[in-house]
């Protein structure tokens, strides 16, 4: 993963930045139109960025990012144009909010290839003759019962957060659900 850190701080607070979080190409400096013209070039030419923000200069660059993603303490415009808000402190909860989004992404893949497969399969045994419709109706439930219990493993994702954080603050972090949501 490539990184770009857009700021309005001083050339000398940007580099310094960089150098300090490893990010790669950094500039500074730049007024909201500038961060959301490279952010569109960067965009072009390594595909959907996420943008991570939190100031009233954000909103816009936050907007039009492929994801915004305003971080706790965040000013009102950053948290409603972003994607996703981070909580208090959250910012260290961002790589473990990627590999999230990989397995939700995954399930969601596996899921649909499941249920087409499984389907197809049961329609094809229906149609021929060989299930009778209570057994193929009773086989299309278990199917979805399949694909929900699939889905039910992400409940299990804070327990694989030892590389980013402690448990229970991941935890405290997330709340009762387990859900990062975009405020309302």
């Amino acid at each position: 993963m490539r990184t770009l850190l857009l700021t309005g701080d001083l050339s000398s607070v940007g580099q310094r930045i960089a150098e300090i979080a490893g990010i790669d190409e950094w500039e500074a400096s730049l007024s909201p139109e500038d961060k959301s013209s490279i952010l569109s070039k960067w965009g072009e030419k390594h595909g959907p960025a996420a943008m991570v923000g939190d100031g009233l200069n954000d909103g816009p660059v936050l907007a039009s990012a492929g994801i915004g993603i305003a971080v706790g303490g965040a000013t009102d415009l950053a948290r409603e144009t972003a994607d996703m808000v981070l909580p208090e402190g959250g910012l260290k909860l961002l790589p473990w909010v990627i590999k999230l989004s990989r397995n939700v992404r995954k399930t969601i893949i596996t899921n649909i290839m499941w249920a087409f497969g499984y389907n197809l399969a049961a329609i094809a045994l229906a149609v021929s003759g060989f299930l009778q419709p209570i057994l193929a109706a009773l086989l299309m439930a278990g199917s979805s019962l399949l694909v929900v219990m699939n889905s039910l493993r992400l409940e299990q994702f804070t327990d694989q957060t030892d590389n980013f954080m402690d448990k229970a603050e991941a935890r405290s972090n997330l709340g009762n659900s387990g859900v990062i949501r975009k405020p309302q």
